[in-house]
């Protein structure tokens, strides 16, 4: 709201202080072009400004806006984003130390965003089947990330000191976490079960006004970021790292993994690729290495033969290993990256 009260103040002043009601869709489209034009705003920044005025003008001044579709956009710039390659992650990994080495290396090792790494909770994280349950990611869906087996050590060491941490809340009468929706209303216990304590936590509580509970929230993720750039600083990379850069250097292990394409859309949180340029990218590289390393075609069945599979690991012990793909089915697919081909069925013979 403060952002709409801002442009519709801006508005006015660029119209040199007119009362807005005297102000219709001709004013409207020459604020929108000098925003385009002159002062070379976003895209993004040009349609807040359009919906703000849309809102004053439809709900305030109950004189809903028009004509206003030729209004000359701003034009989106095509970005690509930045992919980190093994020998940069291993050096930003090195000067990394304790719990932010820990999740950083499980952003780059299960392709998770940062809020979903340190919103889980210690139920979701399965180091039997060697998965991570991500709970509400984008778009509020549920997914499965698979789980690099050289981390299975650290993490069960980390939730072992995360569950001392636990019972000595419980023993000085704390250890509540908050629940998601009314959960804690149908479960009043819930919210001082193991299962759902944070399994990357804070280190210092809070009292929640409503309840007058002591809580400890999970890590924030500022605190992620900041060790992350910090990180990446002393490590000498000359690249625009962020915590979201382990997460797009991640497709460059699932065809190592031997992931089907298929796999690789429902892990990477991600329901149609070609809907976003950085995502229609990795597909196009994913699917391009998949048809590099395939070897001839079979001549029997004229079908593409199994890829075989580099380790590509050599030195690179230090990194997450490859895990095995969730989900009950431990079929070996027709290709790794690519979805299984159809035969058509015979035509029927007529009598």
């Amino acid at each position: 709201m403060e952002a709409y009260q801002g442009w519709v103040r801006r508005f006015i002043m660029f119209h040199g202080r007119q009362h807005p009601g005297g102000l219709a869709e001709p004013q409207v489209l020459e604020f929108l072009t000098v925003l385009a034009e002159k002062e070379q705003v976003s895209a993004a920044t040009q349609n807040q400004a359009l919906a703000a005025l849309a809102f004053f003008y439809a709900e305030v001044l109950r004189r809903p806006l028009t004509q206003v579709g030729d209004v000359p956009r701003a034009r989106r710039a095509t970005k690509l984003p930045v992919v980190m390659t093994r020998a940069e992650v291993r050096r930003v990994l090195d000067v990394m130390r304790g719990v932010w080495l820990l999740m950083a290396s499980v952003l780059y090792g299960s392709g998770v965003r940062v809020s979903e790494c340190v919103s889980l909770r210690v139920k979701d994280v399965d180091l039997g089947a060697r998965q991570l349950m991500v709970r509400r990611g984008k778009g509020q869906k549920d997914r499965v990330a698979p789980l690099p087996e050289s981390l299975l050590g650290s993490l069960q060491e980390h939730l072992l000191g995360v569950r001392a941490q636990f019972e000595s809340d419980l023993g000085r009468g704390v250890g509540f976490v908050a629940l998601p929706d009314a959960l804690g209303v149908k479960y009043p216990n819930a919210a001082r079960e193991w299962a759902w304590q944070w399994a990357f936590p804070a280190t210092r509580t809070y009292v929640e006004p409503g309840t007058g509970e002591r809580r400890r929230h999970h890590i924030h993720e500022t605190a992620l970021q900041r060790a992350v750039k910090s990180a990446v600083l002393k490590s000498g990379v000359s690249k625009q790292v962020s915590c979201h850069t382990f997460r797009h250097s991640w497709p460059l292990i699932c065809w190592n993994r031997g992931m089907t394409f298929a796999r690789f859309r429902s892990c990477w949180g991600i329901a149609i690729c070609e809907r976003r340029w950085s995502t229609r990218t990795f597909s196009s590289e994913v699917r391009s290495a998949s048809r590099a390393r395939s070897t001839a075609p079979d001549a029997r069945t004229g079908r593409p033969s199994s890829i075989r599979l580099e380790s590509e690991r050599g030195s690179d012990a230090s990194l997450p290993a490859a895990a095995p793909l969730p989900g009950p089915s431990r079929r070996a697919p027709h290709s790794p990256l690519e979805l299984p081909i159809k035969q058509p069925h015979p035509p029927h013979q007529q009598i």
